[in-house]
């Protein structure tokens, strides 16, 4: 018969309770401010997992305080992942089936969660305020038992507090994300350089969804380490894979709201919400593919701050010679709303690598400066001259960039020069409803409306797929582009 462990505030209840806890039980945690750690290693089944539950007025506090040395740093100054140790207040090791539901947390640095070799981890309407990486799951590399099937849904999480969003406001960018720029090393605000949900060498079947992000650095961050690299393709390919990350919004992030790193296989990344973000699809040094990014908003209203790297971009890809995926990717239908350029490479020898890219239906629609800037003020939010797509090295196997719809001065002569966009169409009139306000439904007399190309998607298993939409852009009527096909799979677990 399942049971209910009650645990009160300023007790070691949780841990003793984590230590007999049987499948189908229940961990309560009573109002009040918990400090104490706990392991987790007993296990639930799919049928009766094991839930860990707070009472209204139950808050985790990890009584951590960030700061720059709270992890080790690289030789170029990054901080590297977390590791077993780094966790504030709860660790899941080897443990399945089991939710944790209903949490406020607060002061958990870098950690609250910690998980290693788990499968069924269901994370679960939590409000988290601060952390380097609230959610971090890492697997040995040489581990038999790969995390899989991990939910991460309906939870909130701030990670920078302060009442004027000082990270995406006015920090430097140098100093979140850490390192070396010439002979000056950058470091104050490490720290943040973090996301949401982090994980490292995981197998992978990630469901990341409808989770509120703000003030934050990153979104989500899913990489495997150098030790799982130099083990060969075998090895890299069975992990972070099968990811599918939807309907989250993104607000303030100050770098990247989806970052994969290294290698990533079979991702879905769809219906997300994206305002006043810095580079919003980061994909430089990432092998692998079969990435399907579809349904996507992106919109502005502030700009970043301090003094470089405050234009950002919405697609980054590999530099030079770093990896590439060797399997398509599809970025369709999404519409977004700039002030800064589509993609921009650094100059030869590190312009943009792309390859096998399909880019099609997208809507694009782009700000004007309302007024010349004046000597000495800061710089507008809207600036003349914001390149469309620059520094790419313009390859045979790159793929495919069409029928998008744009309103961009150089859209689509620039392209077409290229080879690309042969039925890329200017957009004379205004293509969303009220972007400004970042309702980017089409208007009434959007020359997106009508105008999609079907597309046609190669599936890891080798069959093909085709998607008939009839608008460009994200929204098809009063919903959603949706592929059944590709999202059968994104069902809850418990």
């Amino acid at each position: 018969m399942a049971r209910e462990w009650v645990v009160r505030p300023g007790t070691d209840e949780l841990a003793a309770a984590c230590d007999v806890v049987a499948p189908g039980d229940t961990i309560r945690l009573l109002a009040g401010r918990h400090t104490r750690r706990a392991v987790l290693r007993h296990s639930g089944t799919p049928r009766e997992p094991i839930r860990i539950v707070g009472d209204p007025g139950a808050v985790i506090d990890g009584l951590q305080v960030g700061h720059p040395d709270l992890l080790p740093s690289l030789p170029n100054g990054n901080l590297v992942y977390p590791r077993r140790q780094d966790w504030a207040f709860l660790n899941l090791d080897g443990a399945a089936w089991c939710t944790v539901e209903g949490l406020r947390v607060i002061n958990c640095w870098p950690c609250f969660l910690y998980a290693q070799e788990v499968n069924g981890i269901v994370i679960r309407r939590c409000a988290i305020e601060g952390g380097t990486y609230p959610l971090f799951f890492r697997d040995p590399a040489h581990s038999s038992r790969l995390s899989r099937d991990i939910v991460v849904e309906e939870c909130g999480w701030r990670q920078d507090m302060s009442a004027d969003h000082f990270n995406w406001s006015k920090a430097d960018w140098r100093e979140l994300h850490g390192g070396r720029d010439g002979a000056t090393v950058f470091k104050t605000l490490r720290h943040f350089n973090g996301a949401f949900v982090g994980s490292c060498d995981i197998g992978g079947g990630m469901r990341l969804r409808n989770n509120d992000i703000s003030d934050s650095y990153n979104g989500f961050r899913l990489g495997l380490s150098a030790e799982v690299r130099a083990m060969g393709d075998a090895a890299i390919r069975r992990r972070n894979r099968d990811v599918e990350i939807s309907g989250n919004s993104f607000t303030r992030v100050r770098d990247n709201p989806v970052e994969p790193e290294s290698h990533a296989y079979h991702w879905i990344v769809r219906h997300h919400t994206m305002l006043d973000c810095h580079t919003w699809f980061s994909m430089d040094g990432v092998a692998g593919g079969y990435w399907y990014i579809y349904g996507n908003r992106g919109w502005f209203r502030t700009r970043q701050g301090g003094p470089k790297s405050n234009m950002g971009k919405v697609l980054k890809f590999s530099m030079g010679s770093e990896p590439v995926p060797d399997t398509p990717i599809y970025f369709f239908n999404n519409s977004w709303f700039l002030r800064c350029p589509l993609a921009v490479g650094d100059p030869t020898p590190d312009e943009y690598n792309i390859r096998n890219l399909t880019f099609l239906n997208n809507a694009i629609q782009y700000c004007r400066p309302r007024a010349p800037p004046t000597t000495g003020s800061p710089p507008p939010l809207c600036e003349s001259g914001v390149r469309y797509m620059a520094n790419i090295r313009w390859t045979a196997d790159l793929g495919t960039i069409d029928h998008t719809l744009s309103d961009h001065p150089d859209f689509p002569a620039v392209l077409r020069r290229e080879g690309h966009e042969a039925h890329g169409a200017t957009a004379t009139r205004p293509i969303f409803t009220y972007a400004d306000a970042g309702d980017l439904a089409l208007s009434v007399d959007s020359e997106a409306r009508g105008s999609a190309t079907v597309i046609s998607l190669r599936l890891p298993d080798g069959s093909d797929i085709s998607v008939r939409p009839a608008d460009r852009g994200a929204w098809q009527g009063v919903a959603l582009i949706a592929v059944p096909e590709l999202e059968s799979a994104s069902r809850p677990l418990v």
